[in-house]
């Protein structure tokens, strides 16, 4: 082997290992931004559950209520759309 074989080498490796590491990280990117969007989209789904649930028990419910002063009868929780961001 010549020293251009083996400098040839090594520059490979070294350009091998820079694209895996651009790949890995331009992945890492790409699951964070899905991760952020389904957890927005699970804390999404938790409260239009719980509104739903308040609204099947809106006589014993008191802590919506009190977390929510804007929910004062059971007709505005009804003229809620809960599908709307979906």
């Amino acid at each position: 082997m010549t020293i251009e074989q083996i400098m040839t080498g090594i520059g490979l490796i070294g350009i091998g290992g820079l694209l895996k590491s651009s790949f890995d990280y331009l992945i890492s990117i790409q699951r964070q931004k899905i991760e952020a969007k389904n957890n927005f989209k699970e804390i999404r789904y938790k409260s239009i559950v719980l509104l739903c649930y308040a609204l099947a028990n809106f006589e014993k419910e008191t802590s919506l209520i009190i977390n929510r002063p804007d929910l004062t009868s059971k007709k505005t929780l009804e003229k809620m759309n809960f599908t709307q961001n979906l």
